[in-house]
């Protein structure tokens, strides 16, 4: 769950952010509602989006999907826009100088110039995502954290052990794995 909902949530997020920028958006108002919908986003936890959507659609694997993809949504919408607006504005204005269009311009001088910074990102969600995707299954009896919580409610705290040291070993080979990524596009 921690991998297919950061995947999807940046697609989502790299569309909404291009719309969203200072220096992409087609309307102002587009961009407005674009950064009031990820700080809404971004604002709610994830253990908050566990619970409202527990109550939707029950204990399921789509339940925390949703829980993590809705907060990734709105945290990656947020710091991909920020990305592209912080990138040089002057190459934008060369491309446009010389006829290209708007996409061209996204997809020539915005996407290749940014993509290292957002690969970054992506990276920095999935080690996010899998800390807390143990906490949304527990919440939403699915995944890694319905077995913890089904060996720790039965006296099994040897398994339970076992459990968080595998999530602990876990999280730190994809950080050193996510690390070597990050220096090798830099």
């Amino acid at each position: 769950m921690p991998f297919l909902s950061t995947i999807v949530a940046s697609l989502f997020s790299l569309v909404f952010a291009i719309l969203g920028a200072k220096t992409t958006t087609p309307s102002p108002i587009l961009r407005l509602v674009i950064r009031f919908g990820a700080s809404i986003l971004r604002n709610i936890p994830v253990v908050a989006w566990a619970m409202i959507l527990l109550f939707s659609f029950k204990q399921s694997d789509f339940t925390g999907f949703l829980a993590l993809f809705f907060m990734t949504l709105g945290y990656l919408t947020r710091a991909f826009t920020e990305t592209i607006e912080d990138l040089d504005a002057e190459k934008l204005q060369a491309l446009q100088a010389v006829g290209a269009n708007y996409f061209q311009c996204v997809f020539c001088g915005v996407l290749p110039e940014a993509a290292s910074t957002l690969t970054s990102w992506i990276l920095y969600m999935i080690e996010n995502n899998l800390r807390d995707a143990t906490l949304v299954g527990l919440l939403t009896g699915t995944g890694v954290g319905f077995l913890f919580d089904h060996y720790f409610k039965s006296f099994h705290y040897d398994a339970a052990g076992l459990i968080v040291l595998l999530i602990a070993i876990l999280v730190i080979c994809l950080e050193l794995t996510s690390n070597q990524i990050r220096r090798a596009i830099a």
